[in-house]
């Protein structure tokens, strides 16, 4: 199961379509699994790496991975070749990630 949290405040036919996003590319169940707020501290643009050490622990099983989905910029990462755009971060074999949606074009 991925369970969707959410760190602002999105509507509900958009987290309907993200959850069906989310199971037709992976093929696991997908829910809204509530919203928290963003540790004190934290500063837009989110250091991504830092948010994900800070954020509160949602309560998921062993095989459940958790997604955090903010409207707010995430500062770019910094490379040997220069800084690159961040939309969004997971750590390898991790539980948690993060994805804005700042990045998104609206019509």
């Amino acid at each position: 199961m991925i369970r969707i949290v959410t760190l602002d405040e999105y509507e509900a036919p958009i987290l309907k379509a993200l959850a069906k996003t989310l199971y037709t590319a992976f093929a696991v169940g997908a829910e809204h699994s509530g919203s928290v707020t963003v540790p004190h501290g934290q500063v837009e643009p989110y250091d991504a790496n830092k948010l994900l050490d800070t954020l509160p622990k949602v309560q998921a099983f062993a095989d459940d991975k958790v997604l955090f989905l903010t409207t707010r910029k995430l500062s770019p990462r910094k490379l040997a070749s220069g800084e690159a755009p961040t939309a969004g971060l997971s750590r390898y074999k991790g539980q948690k990630a993060i994805v804005t949606s700042s990045v998104i074009k609206t019509l």
